[in-house]
């Protein structure tokens, strides 16, 4: 190499893009970027038994990444009592994001579970006596309520699961905040919110996973 030749040299850019969705924490190394977008999800709560003492179901866990954080949406409340109706789930709140930051939708009594922005489906409620809500699809989604009854008019209806938050950024290694390429970085994916358990009737429908999107050019 000839004399000062090394100040025009630059890392060189394989562009390409991997997801993470299993919940969990990764140690990841930045590669190497023109431009680098980062999508992520916060996990979707559970949702709410039919019968359950009012117990809430699981919430879904915060997903992080760069300074960016969707947080997942809560568990629905159970039914607790004669002819009682659960709380939905809280949505989940985004922070960071220089494109979109938009929060999680909030649970519903005895409906179905949030659908996350951009992301999964809600699970559906339990739409007959002692029947579970149905399973949200990945990523974000809440869990749907279950429904109760023991065969003599004595039920409950679950509150549906609460929706992780969304969001997008956008970098250039000049863009404030920016990760910088060949650093060494923690990322978090949320987990699932479990539905609720019931001690008569239907269980809540499971929230679905965070996810994380990271493509660079």
């Amino acid at each position: 190499m000839l004399p000062g030749m090394s100040a025009f040299i630059t890392e060189a850019v394989s562009p390409g893009t991997i997801t993470y969705d299993t919940p969990g924490t990764y140690q990841i190394v930045v590669p190497n970027y023109n431009t680098i977008t980062v999508v992520m999800w916060g996990g979707g709560g559970g949702g709410g038994a039919g019968q359950s003492s009012g117990a809430y179901a699981g919430n879904g866990g915060n997903t992080t990444a760069f300074a960016l954080s969707a947080n997942g949406g809560s568990g629905g409340q159970g039914g607790y009592g004669y002819r009682t109706v659960g709380t939905g789930g809280t949505a989940g709140a985004a922070t960071g994001g220089n494109v979109y930051n938009i929060n999680g939708s909030n649970g519903s009594g005895g409906g179905a579970g949030a659908d996350a922005p951009y992301g999964g489906t809600g699970g559906a409620r339990g739409n007959y006596f002692n029947a579970p809500g149905g399973d949200a699809t990945a990523p974000g989604a809440g869990g749907g309520s279950g429904n109760q009854d023991n065969g003599s008019g004595y039920w409950g209806v679950g509150g549906s699961g609460a929706s992780g938050a969304y969001v997008n950024s956008f970098y250039t290694p000049s863009t404030s905040g920016a990760p910088s390429g060949g650093t060494l970085q923690t990322i978090v994916v949320g987990a699932a919110g479990a539905g609720g358990v019931a001690t008569g009737g239907g269980n809540g429908g499971n929230g679905a996973a965070g996810r994380i999107v990271i493509t660079w050019t």
